[in-house]
Parts: structure tokens; sequence; C-alpha cells
């Protein structure tokens, strides 16, 4: 799939949409983040692929480092299975309350067990490693409601096939801490 104009403005649409849904989620108190630094959660599709199992925390008041795990590959394209997928993902938030939109850049990696190997596998071994950068848009509620909806693109190249840039959503819940 390649990405265009109008799949940029889908994914906007789409996190207008659900900051505005989400508008009724939040409580109307003010929060930071540094009262509730910490997350777990599940995103589903996202940067897992399919599903997986999340931890952030801010590093500071607008930086959160997340680290996830799930079943899976990261190739669309081969019959190539992972056995696991760890996402490993830099979020900048916008903003102080109890929402915000936030940008991401991260990789995800998975183990490498059959099937053709992805060129961008050679940096790392048997390890495929699969880049992304997204925009997204958080509700992070008092009583521990975490919501999010993630928009970001892929780039992935496997032996044989050219690069390819993916337009990839994600959507999140869990509980912050």
């Amino acid at each position: 799939m390649r990405v265009t104009l109008k799949n940029w403005i889908c994914l906007f649409c789409a996190l207008e949409i659900f900051s505005g849904f989400a508008s009724f989620a939040a409580p109307q108190e003010v929060t930071t983040r540094i009262e509730r630094t910490h997350a777990v959660g599940v995103e589903l599709v996202g940067r897992a692929h399919f599903v997986s199992v999340f931890f952030d925390t801010f590093v500071d008041d607008n930086w959160a480092l997340g680290i996830g795990f799930g079943p899976g590959s990261v190739s669309q394209k081969t019959a190539a299975i992972g056995p696991f997928v760890v996402p490993i993902y830099l979020n900048y938030h916008m903003g102080e309350g109890s929402m915000s939109y936030f940008g991401t850049i991260g990789l995800t990696n998975s183990l490498w067990v059959g099937g053709d190997e992805p060129a961008l596998a050679r940096i790392a071994g048997k390890f495929a490693i699969v880049p992304h950068l997204g925009v997204g848009f958080e509700v992070r509620r008092l009583d521990g409601l975490l919501l999010r909806l993630l928009g970001m693109v892929r780039v992935q190249q496997n032996t044989g096939y050219p690069v390819e840039i993916q337009p990839w959503l994600g959507i999140s819940a869990g509980l912050n801490f």
C-alpha cells in the first residue's frame, strides 16, 4: 500500500474523531503526567503488528520510553513467522493535561525462524528490524484508565521485494499509575 494524501487525511480525521470521543471519557481535573508516570496495557495492531502488552514510563515531563511484547511476525509478504515481537519506542507528548497528542519513533524486532530473511535483518543477525514513525492521541485519566490511538508508517524490506512504506494504525487500552 502506498502512502498517499488520502491516507494522511483519513488518519488525521480518525485522530480528531478519537480525540472528540475521548474528551467525554476524560475527567475535568487536569493532571500532569509526572503524577502518573507509568502505563501498562494491551495494544491491538499497532507497533507489534497484531497484539502486544506494553509498559512505558515518562523519563521527564514530555518524553516517554516504552517496550512491548507480542506473538507473531513483522512480515506480511513471506511465510516467515517469528515466535515473538518486541517493539521499543520513544514518545514525545505535547501538552500537559490528561489528554495530549504525541509523536512516536521506534523499532519493532522479531526473531526470524523461517521463510525469506528480510534485508534489514542482516543488521542484527536473525532479528528482523522494522522502524516506525507516527502520531497519536492519548487520554490518561486520574482513575487510572489509559486510551490511545496511534497512526504510523512502517518501513519494511524483505529479500527480493522493494522497500515499502506502509501506513498502520493501533489502538491501546490500559492502566496508568
